[in-house]
């Protein structure tokens, strides 16, 4: 029956998925609630929805567990600089694709993957 997502037990199948329980900081709580009662209510999701929505959330939490993992692993990420970044942004159909795309030939820049932006912890190595 559509409406039974529950924010405990998505949390804590993020716990169960990764073994990890620190979520950081709790900023994070009030904006799932206020997702899970949506999609609970004026979404009308059939189950097939719900089961969809509920990976992606479980995804997302366990994602945010291991960054915050990979911090505590890693501080001196804190001390990292990053010197004049190069951001390209745009609307839809305005280029912005081919222009990252075109950057990403040179071999002297650093962009970051679509892989990466999805499951940024642990963070890659260089050589892989």
């Amino acid at each position: 029956m559509p409406g039974n997502l529950n924010v405990d037990a998505l949390i804590e199948q993020a716990h169960k998925r990764t073994g990890l329980t620190d979520f950081g900081p709790d900023t994070w709580q009030e904006g799932l609630g206020v997702l899970v009662r949506s999609l609970n209510g004026e979404s009308a999701l059939n189950a097939r929805g719900e089961e969809l929505m509920a990976g992606r959330i479980v995804d997302l939490l366990s994602e945010r567990l291991k960054f915050e993992q990979s911090w505590k692993d890693n501080p001196s990420i804190a001390d990292e600089q990053i010197v004049r970044p190069v951001i390209g942004i745009g609307l839809g159909r305005s280029g912005s694709n081919a222009l990252g795309f075109m950057m990403a030939q040179d071999p002297g820049r650093r962009v970051l993957r679509s892989w990466e932006a999805h499951f940024p912890s642990p963070p890659p190595e260089e050589a892989t």
